[in-house]
């Protein structure tokens, strides 16, 4: 995968998370939505430089939000905080999320 997606591709890549990956938390305690959170997670990732660890992602993260907001025409919403973010990491059906992230 390249690594600067186009306001489109960014769309396009949630909107094929929206319909496609399942997410298995708890609806009552929702705040974040999957699709956003990983479509944020992997332009952090692409974009990052040198050694990643999760907090390293999670920065980046916080770097990449108001442009995720906006490619998506999302009303602004508070990031995830790190703490979160690691808890929507270990719920993630990564299979199903391979399959997606290679199109």
């Amino acid at each position: 995968m390249k690594q600067n997606l186009t306001p489109n591709e960014i769309n396009l890549y949630y909107q094929e998370l929206q319909s496609k990956l399942t997410d298995s938390r708890q609806s009552k305690g929702k705040r974040h939505e999957l699709a956003l959170v990983l479509t944020t997670m992997l332009l952090a990732i692409l974009r990052s430089v040198g050694k990643l660890n999760v907090s390293v992602i999670h920065r980046q993260m916080c770097r990449e939000h108001d442009l995720i907001m906006i490619s998506l025409g999302l009303k602004r919403r508070k990031m995830v905080s790190d703490t979160q973010f690691r808890r929507i990491l270990s719920s993630v059906d990564y299979q199903t999320y391979n399959r997606l992230v290679q199109y």
